[in-house]
């Protein structure tokens, strides 16, 4: 028996109203994606891939079609579960980082849990966690403003993932940064894949999508192309997970996982 798909994209359109009309930003668009998979999403500026993964993030609602997160068609989630499907589910990475200034460190990481009405003393122990994951255990008390890009991206990838959710959505994870703390970004979500998280990457640039498994292309609201790929390997790196917490939702269902 097949495994339940973690996505499944039926004739997805989106179109938004327009003082002469309508525009299409997305149309008739089908896919599924499995369990355990590291997704690109490649197009030019204005090829609707941010537009999609929008739906896939429950942010946005289709204006037809059908989207499906673990079987669950989302059309028929009232706002108060989608927002609870967001919270539990998914993990969101931005180019803008998305911090939030005046806070902590470690509030930025710890917040999904206070809307999880997470206990404090568990937030806290798995925010640390997720910070020596991501080799910023000593800026736990640090402001955004004090930290490079670099380690901002970090910070929101351990906040992405402290509810260890089953899809992590990341919108040019590396597009604010240097090639070169681009790459350390890359190795930090590569291992993330490995321990059993799917991740869906929007880019723009083809070199990154090939680090990934495949390649979904939209070109004018359209699904151009969707390509299976072995990724290219990628520099070594020192990067522990050590104390990340598994996650591992790509094992089959029923199968119990510990440290």
């Amino acid at each position: 028996m097949s495994r339940e798909k973690i996505v499944e994209a039926v004739g997805l359109t989106r179109a938004f109203p327009m003082a002469d009309g309508e525009f299409v930003a997305l149309r008739d668009v089908s896919f599924a994606i499995e369990p355990g998979e590291f997704v690109s999403i490649m197009g030019a500026s204005g090829s609707g891939k941010s537009t999609l993964l929008n739906l896939l993030g429950c942010l946005d609602r289709p204006t037809s079609g059908h989207l499906r997160l673990r079987g669950t068609d989302t059309r028929e989630l009232d706002d108060a579960h989608l927002s609870r499907v967001r919270n539990s589910t998914i993990g969101f990475i931005f180019q803008s980082f998305n911090l939030i200034a005046p806070a902590t460190v470690l509030t930025n990481v710890t917040l999904p849990l206070v809307y999880a009405r997470t206990p404090r003393k568990d937030r806290n122990s798995r925010g640390m966690a997720l910070l020596r994951a991501v080799g910023l255990e000593a800026k736990a008390a640090s402001r955004p403003n004090q930290l490079s890009g670099g380690q901002c991206q970090r910070v929101a990838i351990a906040r992405a993932l402290v509810n260890r959710p089953a899809l992590l959505l990341a919108d040019e994870p590396t597009g604010n940064l240097d090639s070169r703390t681009g790459m350390e970004i890359l190795r930090l979500m590569r291992a993330i894949h490995e321990h059993g998280v799917t991740i869906v990457m929007v880019t723009h640039d083809l070199k990154l999508a090939h680090f990934t498994q495949r390649i979904l292309t939209i070109h004018d609201g359209e699904l151009d192309a969707d390509e299976r790929i072995t990724p290219e390997p990628l520099p070594q790196g020192e990067i522990s997970l050590a104390d990340l917490y598994p996650i591992r939702h790509d094992a089959a269902p029923g199968t119990e996982v510990t440290p």
